[in-house]
């Protein structure tokens, strides 16, 4: 089987700022929207995206994630080929499998900006 990886950096303040989203419920939200949201390119007209989703009731419930891989069909629309289940947390891997090929995204903390 054939596996794409690729890595995506997030700031620290945005990962602090999603953990927190994805540990706690915010009622400032509005439900059922995304409040975060990062596309990673593939190969092929293939796009993912991590997105962090906030609940459906978001004063009882905290925030979960989720990666979409989409390709761009021939006219210019995007057809989802591919997604994770719920999750509860940012950073870590996200993989999705498609056919004979795992697309994986590493979502890790960005420490260049430390230097």
């Amino acid at each position: 089987m054939a596996r794409e990886t690729r890595i995506l950096r997030i700031s620290r303040p945005d990962v602090e700022r999603l953990e927190r989203l994805c540990t706690s419920p915010d009622p400032s939200l509005e439900r059922d929207s995304i409040v975060f949201d990062r596309s990673v390119p593939f190969g092929d007209d293939r796009t993912a995206y991590i997105q962090v989703i906030s609940s459906k009731e978001p004063t009882e419930q905290p925030c979960w994630t989720q990666a979409v891989l989409f390709q761009r069909g021939v006219t210019d629309e995007y057809l989802e080929l591919a997604c994770t289940p719920p999750g509860t947390a940012v950073l870590g891997e996200y993989c999705m499998h498609l056919v004979h090929t795992d697309y994986v995204i590493d979502v890790v903390l960005d420490r260049n900006e430390d230097d």
